[in-house]
């Protein structure tokens, strides 16, 4: 017998191992194109969308790329957005291992590791924002899952550090960001900075793309070699210097973007917005962060979601957001967890779907007892 669970907040009771995670209702949704969502683990992002090629980036993915040297302390810092110019850097101690695996079957675990701390330290040829290009650690690159080739994705975090991670990588410019659970404001705050105070790295026209064989244009263009790697390893630092000057400079005078984010103008619409159901939590994120936008509402209800609907029109740049980041509590019974994220997948009859309403791309859900079950129907070959 399966255990059933219920929240006094949820409308949803589910069996534990064999029910349905929440996915919309496709008779209510105007497109032909599949709208069912595919649920991801954190840590399974790049294994499950970044691997065309084994252990090779395509040319332009989006990434980000982070500082080549943090604290010491916990995670490093992102530095800013780039797109993959080539990742074909291969220096001679790894053609030399291809050459034995040819002639190897089997290899040993501690071979294997080996392999992939190389492939870490390999270099990829990358394109900033304002179009300069530099070879970047494979290890020092994120991939984003961008809204151009990734959508229906419901990636599932079990803590607050990977979750804001996840919510800054995979948020794209041009893209709507609602936080349900924003709590004191961090991550929206930080949303909004990611979105307007960043550079956008547009990728490359299809007839501008270099094919496998062609020749590097400039100098720039080729991969590192060893001798090179310690010069190399400076000049990133000198290039995160420049960048963060230029960041600072930037940021002292006012452009459209900090405008449209003026929460305090009625007539602006803002690129990330954050709700909570806890009025102290929202006039606390309201006195700590003025220039982003809060408001009290309710996400597990049917009347909070369609107030919640009608302020995303009026505030969101886009009308709707892209991007949802849910945080309830990380330890939400998780009927909770799943009736929050099915009232954003089905909206009520307030809103069209494909008129003046459209479902998120992406979902990020920081919830350790959905995660938990996620683990568990893998590990019993379930789809989900």
């Amino acid at each position: 017998k399966h255990t059933m669970e219920e929240d006094q907040h949820s409308q949803v009771c589910i069996d534990m191992m064999w029910s349905p995670l929440p996915q919309p209702d496709i008779n209510n949704n105007n497109d032909n194109v599949e709208t069912r969502y595919k649920y991801v683990l954190y840590e399974d992002i790049e294994t499950t969308y970044f691997q065309s090629s084994p252990s090779r980036l395509s040319q332009d993915t989006l990434c980000w790329i982070l500082k080549s040297k943090g604290s010491g302390k916990g995670e490093r810092e992102l530095f800013l957005r780039a797109r993959v110019v080539s990742d074909d850097d291969v220096d001679d101690d790894n053609n030399d291992n291809k050459n034995k695996q040819g002639q190897q079957s089997v290899h040993s675990q501690k071979e294997q590791q080996q392999q992939q701390l190389k492939d870490n330290d390999r270099r990829v040829l990358i394109r900033y924002p304002k179009g300069s290009t530099y070879h970047v650690k494979r290890s020092n690159l994120i991939p984003v899952l961008d809204q151009m080739s990734h959508q229906n994705i419901v990636i599932v975090v079990p803590e607050t550090p990977d979750y804001r991670r996840a919510a800054v990588v995979h948020t794209c410019i041009h893209e709507s960001f609602l936080e349900i659970g924003c709590s004191y404001g961090p991550t929206v705050d930080r949303m909004r900075k990611v979105l307007t105070e960043i550079g956008h790295v547009h990728p490359i026209p299809k007839d501008q793309k270099k094919q496998k064989n062609e020749p590097p244009s400039s100098t720039s263009s080729y991969p590192c070699t060893k001798k090179m790697k310690h010069g190399c390893e400076n000049k990133q630092q000198q290039h995160q210097q420049q960048h963060e000057q230029e960041s600072n400079k930037n940021s002292n005078g006012k452009d459209n973007n900090n405008i449209a984010n003026d929460s305090n103008n009625p007539y602006c619409r803002v690129y990330a917005l954050g709700i909570d159901k806890s009025e102290e939590c929202i006039d606390i994120a309201i006195n700590r962060y003025p220039k982003s936008l809060f408001s009290l509402e309710d996400a597990l209800t049917q009347d909070g979601m369609v107030q919640l609907r009608s302020l995303c029109q009026q505030k969101l740049v886009n009308g709707y957001p892209s991007v949802v980041a849910i945080d309830i509590n990380g330890t939400r019974e998780l009927p909770a967890v799943l009736q929050c994220i099915e009232n954003q997948m089905k909206p009520g009859n307030d809103v069209t779907v494909g008129k003046d309403w459209e479902l998120p791309r992406l979902f990020i859900v920081k919830s350790r007892t959905l995660y938990s079950e996620i683990k568990k129907r893998q590990g019993l070959g379930l789809q989900c």
